[in-house]
């Protein structure tokens, strides 16, 4: 038996971890792309994913489908980590490029 309020706690942990992930998810891209110090690159990953927010939450979305769907079958993970570093390095590109 869970009390109703911890599953709360657990789904806002939950969504408060994907907005930082989704707010972060150029950073290491943006570190190796520009010369820019990591804390002006976290600053940067922020301006770019509030811009685009919903196509980097829909994004994010899929990647953790695939992960889960992935973690069910562990050669799924062979697929699924390079499918979704390239799809963020790939999105960075497109957007950068408007």
């Amino acid at each position: 038996y869970q009390p109703v309020h911890s599953l709360g706690v657990r789904y806002l942990a939950l969504a408060i971890f994907l907005l930082i992930k989704i707010f972060l998810f150029f950073t290491t891209v943006i570190i190796v792309d520009t010369d820019l110090n990591p804390f002006q690159a976290v600053g940067r990953s922020l301006s770019i994913a509030y811009k685009y927010f919903i196509p980097v939450l829909l994004l994010e979305l899929i990647a953790l489908l695939l992960f889960i769907i992935g973690t069910v079958t562990v050669i799924g993970l062979l697929v699924a980590i390079p499918f979704n570093l390239l799809t963020v390095v790939a999105t960075y590109f497109i957007i950068n490029k408007n």
